[in-house]
């Protein structure tokens, strides 16, 4: 279940959603934060869902890899895509952000090797 209102995900097996409807379904479970039974998965078709789940599968697994998933992407720019990294070759700076840099990714959501800019936000 996910919940707004705990403000993590729990088992459906939680003494927190005992009022929540359809919670022993094998669905996704999200706890409407003001009306405790109200399940939102309602809103959802299976078809749906399945199709969130497997969006949210996607952009874990680009975490893991290090990319961004495209809801993400700080912004496109003439059909280039970008993400912020690091660069481990200058010193920290007392700015979190200040030795951000951009790097194209490719259509497979990897960072292009040796495509680093210069420009800095």
């Amino acid at each position: 279940v996910i919940s707004v209102r705990i403000g993590q995900r729990c088992l459906a097996s939680n003494e927190a959603f005992t009022e929540l409807r359809g919670r022993f379904t094998r669905r996704l479970h999200i706890e409407d934060p003001f009306l405790l039974d109200r399940n939102l998965h309602c809103v959802l078709w299976q078809d749906q869902e399945y199709t969130l789940y497997q969006k949210i599968q996607e952009a874990c697994g680009m975490l893991q890899r290090g990319s961004l998933p495209e809801g993400l992407w700080p912004f496109e720019e003439a059909g280039q895509r970008w993400s912020w990294t690091t660069d481990f070759s200058k010193p920290a700076a007392p700015a979190a952000a200040s030795n951000a840099i951009r790097r194209p990714i490719s259509s497979q959501g990897t960072v292009a090797k040796n495509a680093i800019s210069d420009k800095k936000e």
